[in-house]
């Protein structure tokens, strides 16, 4: 079993993946989920994502 932070890792990588295969810019996918760049951007670096854990 993977542990939180595994799966948290996981769930970065997978979002910018995603991202990058529509061919998104992290500005386009923060309009469409009504959050800031600097929040795309920390979740796919995986950064300050302690309320995902």
């Amino acid at each position: 079993m993977k542990t939180s932070s595994e799966v948290v890792r996981l769930l970065c990588d997978r979002l910018r993946k995603e991202r990058l295969n529509q061919q998104m810019t992290q500005a386009e996918v923060a309009q469409r989920a009504g959050v800031g760049v600097n929040t795309v951007s920390n979740l796919e670096a995986g950064k300050n994502i302690s309320r995902l854990k």
